[in-house]
């Protein structure tokens, strides 16, 4: 076993296709709609999501309160209890995901989640496979109390019962301390890579606990052109399409994923690929409409 937790805590996952592309295709076979809220820098705006539950008769919010995917945002203390006010409000339950919470702890000690906050209203949602390895689906659900009944019921006709290997993997990692090493290590490792992003990209917004980068892109740069352009350069990156939940002003923006990439220098190369990029839009965009003139 002590093989496998060091393996587990060296490991940097391949891929980080994230939770909102995930949730798209879940949503679409439970028949629920999706109604994306507004956000701005300090996370979901409170009345948009009154608005919102208003108008389309919302249930429940689903939410990233702590290094979203994509933006990167984590809510304040005052815009966290306004979100809640909100939800209770218009009588919303909340799920909330806190599947990076274990990146942002050494840097936001103090901060609560929202179930801690109002824990009869919330049910949150974390995971040891960003921690310790994509393969380990080992995920855990804080529920109200008053759901409980419910969430057993939806987890035996969904899951029939949990992956024996993993449970036995994920409580032997928890108990024997690897989990908390693994994800000590993660930590420091992100913060190196944002370093690097910083240096290599200045002034790109960032925080040092985050594994992606949320950049928005000057003129006259669209998502799916410059997608496309890194793609021929040999960068992939994920434009703001695969995170939006509905037509609408999807904003010119890509996510940048840092915490994929196995070697420093593959992702400096990368970085530098895409610096580079950024760093030539007019002349890419006017090729691009003299193209569509012709």
């Amino acid at each position: 076993m002590a093989k496998i937790a060091h393996l587990a805590r060296i490991k940097v996952p391949d891929s980080d296709l994230e939770h909102y592309p995930a949730v798209k295709p879940l949503a679409g076979l439970l028949d629920l709609r999706l109604v994306p809220v507004a956000m701005d820098g300090e996370g979901l705006l409170p009345e948009a999501l009154e608005q919102a539950a208003r108008a389309h008769g919302a249930h429940a919010l689903y939410c990233m309160p702590r290094l979203h995917n994509p933006t990167t945002v984590t809510q304040g203390p005052a815009r966290r209890q306004a979100v809640l006010d909100a939800c209770r409000r218009a009588g919303i339950l909340v799920v909330e995901d806190d599947v990076y919470g274990f990146l942002a702890s050494a840097t936001t000690s103090g901060w609560s989640p929202l179930a801690a906050l109002d824990p009869e209203r919330v049910l949150f949602l974390t995971s040891l496979s960003k921690n310790l390895m994509p393969g380990l689906r080992t995920g855990f659900l804080l529920c109200p109390p008053a759901l409980m009944d419910r969430v057993r019921t939806l987890l035996r006709a969904t899951l029939l019962g949990v992956n024996p290997l993993g449970a036995e993997l994920s409580a032997e990692f928890i108990l024997s301390g690897a989990a908390l090493d693994s994800a000590a290590q993660r930590r420091a490792l992100v913060a190196e890579r944002q370093a690097q992003a910083r240096r290599l990209l200045p002034g790109v917004p960032s925080d040092p606990a985050c594994p992606h980068l949320w950049l928005s892109l000057p003129e006259p740069w669209r998502r799916e052109d410059f997608a496309r352009a890194l793609i021929s350069r040999g960068v992939r990156i994920t434009p703001a399409d695969a995170f939006a939940v509905a037509r609408g002003d999807t904003p010119h923006a890509v996510r940048v994923c840092i915490g994929g990439v196995e070697r420093t220098d593959v992702l400096e190369q990368g970085l530098r690929t895409l610096a580079n990029l950024l760093a030539e839009p007019a002349a890419m965009g006017d090729s691009f409409r003299l193209g569509e003139r012709a």
